[in-house]
């Protein structure tokens, strides 16, 4: 048996691949949610702080980002911006909150608000740390 390896695909092998393995997925994934939940926060009309979140598989959240501008850090507007995103999750059916960090964005802020640690890796050659967490809503 032969293969041929390609190591550029095109558009339209990627959207093949993307099909098929949604077309497989499905099998298991039974009940979905789709959408993003985004919320900013504003100070003197500026964009101070903010969540990007967008359902993935499995009624699960992924939050990617949250930011909080430096000036305004340590005055809860990180908890008060997690609390929305998770009541909203919750109204929006979600069961569980997905979120990745590195060592140096804070991973005791997620333990504080209720996060469990489920995974870590530490990459010794670049010198950086990963940890992952998640929140069941139910």
């Amino acid at each position: 048996m032969e293969f041929e390896l390609l190591y550029e695909l095109d558009s339209n092998q990627i959207r093949y691949l993307n099909r098929k393995l949604e077309e497989h997925d499905d099998y298991y994934i039974k009940d979905n949610l789709s959408g993003d939940i985004n919320i900013g926060i504003k100070h003197n009309n500026q964009l101070i702080a903010g969540v990007i979140s967008t359902f993935s598989t499995m009624k699960i959240l992924y939050v990617s980002t949250i930011y909080v501008d430096d000036s305004f850090r340590k005055k809860g507007l990180g908890k008060k911006l997690m609390k929305e995103v998770e009541n909203k999750a919750i109204e929006l059916g979600a069961e569980l909150i997905r979120i990745d960090t590195f060592e140096w964005q804070a991973p005791e802020f997620y333990t504080k608000l209720g996060y469990e640690q489920v995974g870590y890796y530490e990459n010794k050659t670049k010198e950086f740390s990963e940890y992952f967490f998640v929140k069941y809503l139910h």
